[in-house]
């Protein structure tokens, strides 16, 4: 009994700091943050916040690893629904896209330049992750080009959320969603394509040689 009380007290504080960090952070930026800023907001001591976390960046982590958890959950289930489905997928992007919308006064500094290149990466893990076991799902695992579409759809979905918190916030999560969708939708028709090789496929080494070479021979003269 004790112990639980014990456990739930400490809970209960680092929940205090996690919520107390984000109201500091959606108004100034990370390095504009202090340690005694923090206390001070909770009503605490330095010590009682280094029992908790070893910093600022450590408050930071455990408060993106909760929310990109969630969001990998929202994700739990994409592959389960066909690729050509996309009305069934709607319902779960625009879950997804709300609760992003939720957090984006915490999000947006992460993913908006300069931003912070551990929360993106880890995003970008997820999405890829999420998009690979979805079309494995559906048969597209042998494709020779499956790597680059799922590292180019990731980045363009947390694209996509960087441009609407910069330059459209006015758009409903349901817009944004239906977007997502379309953006994906494209991108696995390009790897259905029989062109898909002629669209990737690099100039030939020797072609390039040549024209570099007539280019030069052109400037010279």
């Amino acid at each position: 009994m004790a112990s639980n009380l014990i456990q739930s007290h400490i809970q209960l504080t680092q929940n205090i700091i996690k919520e107390k960090f984000i109201e500091l952070y959606e108004k100034k930026s990370l390095e504009k943050i202090t340690v005694s800023e923090i206390c001070s907001a909770c009503g605490i001591s330095r010590s009682a916040f280094y029992q908790h976390f070893d910093d600022k960046y450590s408050v930071l982590d455990a408060i993106s690893d909760e929310i990109l958890s969630h969001v990998q959950d929202l994700n739990a289930h994409m592959h389960e629904i066909h690729i050509k489905n996309t009305d069934a997928s709607i319902p779960l992007w625009i879950e997804t896209a709300s609760y992003i919308y939720e957090k984006r006064k915490f999000i947006q500094p992460l993913i908006c330049y300069p931003g912070n290149p551990v929360f993106v990466h880890k995003w970008n893990k997820i999405l890829r992750d999420s998009f690979r076991k979805r079309l494995t799902a559906d048969n597209y695992h042998n494709t020779e080009y499956l790597e680059i579409m799922v590292y180019s759809m990731a980045s363009a979905i947390i694209g996509l959320y960087e441009y609407w918190f910069q330059f459209q916030p006015e758009l409903t999560p349901k817009e944004i969603a239906e977007i997502g969708s379309r953006l994906l939708w494209s991108s696995f028709i390009i790897l259905q394509t029989t062109k898909t090789e002629t669209i990737f496929k690099l100039p030939d080494k020797n072609i390039l040689s040549e024209n570099l070479f007539e280019k030069r021979n052109h400037h010279a003269l």
